[in-house]
C-alpha cells in the first residue's frame, strides 16, 4: 500500500493536533505545579518513607500474601477432572 499525499498530509494534521494538545497540557501541568509550589525536581526526588508506613505496607503485604493462599488452596479443593469418568464408554456404543 502506498502513501498518497492526501494521507501524508492528514498524517501531518493530526500530528500538529496532538502538538498543540500536548503543549496545552503541558502548560496546565506547570500551572498546576506552580499551585501547589511544587518543581519538577521536586517530583523527581523520591520521599522517604517514615517507619510506620513501613509497617503498613508490610502489614498490607502479609495479609494480600495470605489472601492469595487461601484462594489457591480453595481452587484446588474446587479443581474437577475434565477427562470422562472411569468405564464410561464413547458415545454411541452400546456395551453387550
Amino acid at each position: 500500500m502506498t502513501m498518497t499525499q492526501k494521507d501524508f498530509e492528514a498524517q501531518e494534521a493530526q500530528f500538529t493536533a496532538l502538538k498543540e494538545e500536548f503543549s496545552r497540557l503541558n502548560q496546565k501541568f506547570d500551572a498546576q505545579l506552580k499551585d501547589m509550589g511544587l518543581s519538577e525536581a521536586d517530583l523527581k526526588e523520591p520521599t522517604p518513607v517514615t517507619p510506620e508506613v513501613e509497617v503498613l505496607i508490610a502489614k498490607a503485604k502479609e495479609e494480600a500474601k495470605r489472601a492469595g493462599e487461601a484462594r489457591k488452596a480453595q481452587a484446588q479443593m474446587d479443581k474437577v477432572s475434565s477427562g470422562r469418568t472411569p468405564g464410561a464408554g464413547r458415545r454411541g456404543v452400546v456395551r453387550l
